[in-house]
């Protein structure tokens, strides 16, 4: 079988530190610009795999399904006009 980025315990905790790190940068830059908002979709993806791809690192179809439904509750109430979307 091939490896992962994340096939160790290891190797995810690494990676979620990472991606930890890089999404306390988007979100300073992002809420420094007037307007601007920032949806958080980390913690979609730390209960295990199941919502990842075979790479264990980006979302499958149900993790994205998790993030557009995530994203979709972000958005104000004028904006969700049509039936929420079910992952």
């Amino acid at each position: 079988s091939g490896s992962s980025p994340s096939g160790s315990s290891h190797a995810r905790m690494r990676i979620a530190s990472v991606i930890a790190r890089w999404n306390a940068l988007v979100q300073e830059t992002a809420l420094s610009f007037p307007g601007v908002g920032l949806v958080p979709t980390f913690d979609l993806f730390q209960s295990g795999v199941e919502n990842l791809a075979v790479d264990q690192f980006h979302p499958n179809g149900k993790g994205y399904a998790l993030i557009a439904e995530r994203i979709y509750q972000g958005l104000p109430a004028t904006l969700r006009a049509t039936p929420q979307l079910k992952p």
